[in-house]
């Protein structure tokens, strides 16, 4: 029987490769109970809290501030003291190393110093024996494309105040977006495109909305898994000149209020209609809020919305994320156009700009003329809409030129244009045929 039960990194929720200990919670062979928190990680897109999966003594096998690879055992629960202090030899044997030490290769002092401050990846250095400060700004100056001189002319002031400029670190958190940010645009070969999207036919169906009634993600939601099967090059990502296909449409939303950019991974929302699909959006982003998000609401997306209507934004270029080869931008609806713009940036190694085009324009027919089964039901509102009005109609007297004296149903038997509504000198308004209008 097991005397212990193994708390790992959950590799199979995670894009990260490594992750950082950031926080423990339990003081190192401490009782636990079932569900208790032990330690919180850092990934690339948040901080996560991990727990116990059962009750008893916890062994720590990491440290903080270290990077431990993902799917790697972190920590022990036994389920007394005594098999935790007979087994104290063998887990000591276990203790995580950082990313480093994954590696062959050897780092100066300042390599590594250089390293930890701009968040270099270590494992690009992989094929060297002997890492020094040199190879390091060498491979961070090539990445940047700036020239070495100037490059060493910007670290080496980067400490100090020079001609009115403080220099401030980046947080972790920031690091990580930069590189799932960097890992698509770096290769120069990301393209935009974008359309407009007439939002007439939907208009009433919006305003019917409680959260989002003046965006248009709850439809785009809707229609794109339909659209994404037609379309496996937008659910893909690049990776050694190989192109890799999802065989699953994980949707992600990029969400930033106060509290950094995350990903979050919407829930499968295909068969949905808009109201729930409205419901488990803001359900999403209030676990967000609420700093409650789970391993399962970070773990992987294969295709990224972003929606910037709530602030105003017209047009913008969206960053493609790190393993997917595009990313949808959502601008906000002109009330006097009751237009929307969508922009598509996509991967060129992976798609090109013929099918990036055509994806737009299919995603505009389906919310322009509506799939016919969510279309119903707007049509049946407006026909009964129409319905009443025209029995008021049918019931109200036909309206009469206060000139003349002319009813409309006599206008129209003489061929007439029909009637004007004006305001008479008395204030009231009242109905004048064109031929009054005129003064004939």
């Amino acid at each position: 029987m097991n005397q212990f039960e193994d708390i790992k990194i959950p590799q199979e929720n995670l894009n990260d490769e490594f992750v950082k200990i950031v926080d423990f919670f339990c003081a190192d062979e401490s009782p636990v109970k079932t569900d208790d928190k032990l330690l919180a990680i850092e990934t690339s897109k948040a901080t996560v809290n991990l727990y116990a999966v059962t009750s008893g003594f916890v062994k720590y096998l990491c440290r903080e501030g270290e990077e431990v690879k993902v799917g790697a055992t972190i920590a022990k629960i036994y389920k007394d003291l005594a098999a935790l202090r007979n087994d104290s030899g063998k887990s000591s044997l276990n203790v995580l190393p950082a990313a480093r030490s994954q590696l062959s290769a050897k780092f100066s002092k300042a390599a590594l110093n250089f390293i930890s401050k701009y968040a270099i990846n270590e494992l690009v250095f992989e094929h060297k024996d002997f890492v020094t400060l040199d190879d390091v700004r060498a491979y961070w100056n090539k990445s940047r494309d700036i020239p070495v001189d100037r490059a060493q002319d910007d670290l080496g002031s980067a400490n100090s105040a020079v001609n009115g400029v403080e220099y401030k670190e980046i947080p972790p958190s920031k690091r990580k977006e930069i590189e799932i940010l960097s890992d698509v645009q770096q290769s120069g070969l990301t393209s935009t495109v974008s359309v407009l999207v007439d939002t007439f036919s939907i208009g009433e169906r919006m305003k019917s909305l409680r959260i989002f009634k003046d965006s248009l993600l709850p439809w785009i939601i809707c229609e794109i898994y339909d659209l994404i099967a037609q379309y496996p090059e937008f659910n893909a990502f690049y990776q050694d000149q190989r192109v890799g296909y999802y065989k699953a449409i994980h949707l992600g939303l990029a969400v930033n209020i106060n509290d950094g950019l995350k990903l979050l991974r919407l829930p499968d929302l295909s068969k949905q209609q808009i109201k729930n699909v409205e419901e488990a959006v803001f359900s999403l982003i209030n676990k967000y809020l609420d700093k409650a998000l789970s391993l399962e609401n970070l773990s992987q997306t294969t295709f990224t919305l972003t929606d910037l209507s709530s602030s105003g934004v017209d047009f913008f270029i969206p960053l493609v994320a790190q393993r997917q080869s595009a990313i949808l931008g959502i601008g906000k609806v002109d009330r006097l156009t009751q237009q929307c713009r969508l922009t598509l940036c996509f991967d060129h190694r992976v798609a090109d700009g013929k099918a990036a085009a055509d994806f737009l324009s299919d995603l505009k027919a389906r919310i322009e003329k509506a799939v016919p089964q969510r279309a119903h039901e707007a049509r049946s509102v407006l026909a009964q809409g129409f319905l009443a009005r025209s029995a008021k109609k049918q019931n109200a007297p036909s309206p009469m030129c206060f000139r003349c004296f002319k009813t409309l149903s006599e206008d129209q038997e003489h061929q007439g244009v029909g009637f004007l509504k004006v305001l008479a000198h008395d204030g009231q308004e009242r109905w004048i045929c064109i031929t009054c209008l005129q003064g004939y």
